[in-house]
């Protein structure tokens, strides 16, 4: 998958053409279906996150061209909630992701490429309905424990993810019947871990990302 500056380029270029006068979760909506058929693309990874932050944004905050969002820090403007039939998109394109990274022969966290990692937290940080929110977020959490798990060396973070239901569960039927004590409980663990892993794996993501650019 192509990565670094060279992708990040293309993204912008790509971004700009794409979203004039159309709104950010439309578009988001349409990119996530090509990153579940093309999961390991560092583009369609940057433009996630591109349109995850225009979502995240007040219309006047956000520049006509990707500059000043890919690559920058989320906005903290107006929520917007995500449509029900973009949820099982993004929850179909993280299984996606999932079983990429989990059978890749990538040996380390770098070889992911610097992009996925925000992607995947630009997906988590989006406000979805009760019963799907802790699907992104499981999956979320599961992806980054797959980049990096070294993190589960942290006991108290080791028996925060023991408490996450598995990837299968998660990916399962949006509307499928599961017992709301089970659900509220992986609300909780998926919420707690989401956030430790966040500010670990920026750290580590952060390095691996300047050793690239050494390179």
């Amino acid at each position: 998958a192509p990565g670094g500056r060279s992708a990040a380029a293309r993204a912008v270029v790509l971004a700009d053409a794409v979203s004039r006068g159309r709104e950010a979760l439309d578009l988001l909506a349409q990119t996530v279906v090509l990153v579940a058929c093309c999961p390991d693309n560092a583009i369609l990874q940057l433009l996630v996150g591109h349109f995850v932050q225009c979502s995240l944004h007040a219309p006047e905050d956000v520049g006509s061209k990707g500059e000043s969002i890919i690559g920058g820090g989320l906005g903290t403007g107006a929520l917007q909630q995500v449509r029900p039939d973009a949820e099982g998109g993004i929850v179909l394109a993280l299984g996606r992701v999932l079983a990429w990274v989990q059978t890749s022969s990538c040996e380390s966290d770098a070889a992911f490429g610097v992009d996925l990692a925000p992607m995947v937290h630009a997906l988590a940080s989006l406000p979805y309905r009760l019963p799907v929110g802790w699907r992104v977020h499981t999956l979320s959490c599961t992806i980054l424990l797959e980049m990096f798990p070294g993190v589960l060396a942290d006991a108290d973070l080791l028996a925060v993810a023991a408490r996450l239901p598995s990837p299968d569960v998660a990916i399962s039927g949006l509307a499928a019947g599961t017992r709301e004590k089970a659900v509220s409980d992986w609300r909780i663990a998926a919420a707690e871990l989401l956030g430790r892993l966040v500010a670990t794996c920026d750290r580590r993501g952060g390095a691996a990302g300047a050793a690239q650019d050494e390179v």
